[in-house]
């Protein structure tokens, strides 16, 4: 009981914030920036296991999507209201200035947010911006693996010796002779110890007991 009546006081905070109707275009933007966040964090574990999936694909959905979360947050900054240094009011640029150093985790603290909630907001975007940082370095990491297995392919194949020289080929003209000559199936041991059918006909003649 204490603890749904702790919630419900904890969600009556939120009612204030979302009583104006543009505070609820800043709500959906975000909501579709997370959804496109986890979106992307079940395609990752695809780009691993599927190489049909380019590497490239997936950084450009990251750039949507780091574009879309930064623009939602500094939306719903410039509604609730952000203090910078000199300014009554935070302007477009200055929110759009907070969400992106909100989004890379730099924290300057020029800017600070105003009251309990939009704090939370920003401390809430801190950590999606780590997400896609961390992203970005596992689709470089990825990018950048496929570019060296590309470039040298004979890592993937264990029998590859590196210490060992290469086989230089046959020239084009020893090939076509060979191809022209004829093979000879070499003759095995039984062949030559079998006796024939002369000796094994001689020697039943000689058996007096025939």
């Amino acid at each position: 009981m204490l603890i749904g009546a702790a919630l419900a006081n904890q969600s009556l905070m939120w009612l204030p914030w979302l009583s104006d109707p543009s505070d609820w275009v800043g709500a959906i933007l975000i909501g579709i920036s997370l959804g496109y966040l986890i979106l992307l964090v079940v395609v990752l574990p695809a780009v691993a296991q599927n190489a049909s999936l380019q590497i490239g694909e997936l950084l450009l959905r990251l750039v949507v999507s780091s574009v879309l979360t930064i623009t939602a947050y500094a939306y719903v900054y410039l509604l609730q209201g952000v203090q910078g240094p000199g300014e009554d009011a935070a302007s477009a640029l200055t929110t759009l200035y907070f969400s992106m150093v909100t989004f890379a985790t730099l924290g300057y603290g020029d800017i600070s947010p105003q009251g309990p909630i939009l704090r939370l907001v920003a401390a809430f975007q801190a950590i999606v911006g780590n997400l896609h940082l961390g992203l970005f370095a596992a689709a470089a990491f990825f990018l950048l693996q496929d570019g060296l297995l590309r470039g040298n392919p004979t890592q993937d194949d264990p029998g590859h010796d590196p210490e060992r020289p290469p086989v230089p080929a046959a020239p084009a003209d020893a090939r076509t002779k060979d191809q022209g000559k004829g093979t000879t199936t070499p003759s095995t041991g039984d062949e030559a110890s079998s006796p024939s059918a002369d000796e094994t006909d001689g020697k039943n003649d000689q058996d007096p007991h025939r």
